[in-house]
């Protein structure tokens, strides 16, 4: 321990104070030394600059996450870009027969299925086997489909095993998305 005697012959409790803010005690040997040393004078550790780096750090990183923060709240405030308009959703017109291992699908719609179309079996995900074509169906127009064509995965759809219970469409057309959900089928 350090005693600063004045002129006086009395010591500084201020002065004392105030370096006393500056130094630390080393870690390992405890020696006092100033906490902006790089290491130990007397045993060598680094232990208070790692310490000193890792606060630094700290600090950085705090004041970093508060300037972003500060910045998508101004941003965000600022230029809200505008949203699409939503399509609309139209309804799907059609006529949905299955005569053994294929299934025929007509577009009763006034307007053409813009492809791509997508057309589900037995439900919309799980479970649904789907087939998907590029080809347009006009108004009025029919796709016959093989029920073999219709995956799930890595399994094809078998007609031999199980019904075709609902068949859903997925496509669009210039006026919007176009959706269809069929239950009755008839099976022939």
């Amino acid at each position: 321990m350090r005693l600063d005697l004045s002129k006086d012959n009395k010591i500084s409790v201020s002065q004392r104070n105030d370096t006393k803010k500056l130094l630390t005690n080393c870690k390992s040997c405890g020696q006092e030394l100033s906490k902006n040393a790089d290491s130990c004078p007397k045993c060598g550790d680094t232990t208070i600059k790692k310490e000193r780096d890792i606060k630094d750090g700290c600090l950085g990183c705090f004041v970093g996450i508060i300037i972003i923060g500060i910045l998508t709240l101004t941003c965000n405030n600022c230029s809200q870009t505008p949203k699409t308009p939503e399509r609309p959703t139209i309804s799907a017109d059609a006529r949905i027969s299955v005569q053994g291992f294929n299934i025929t699908i007509t577009n009763l719609n006034d307007f053409t299925w813009i492809g791509p179309i997508k057309f589900n079996i037995n439900g919309i995900v799980f479970g649904a086997y789907e087939y998907h074509t590029i080809k347009d169906i006009g108004s009025h127009e029919s796709i016959s489909l093989s029920l073999l064509d219709f995956t799930n995965g890595n399994s094809r759809f078998n007609p031999l095993t199980t019904k075709v219970s609902e068949v859903y469409i997925f496509t669009s057309c210039e006026k919007g998305d176009v959706v269809g959900s069929y239950t009755m089928i008839n099976q022939d």
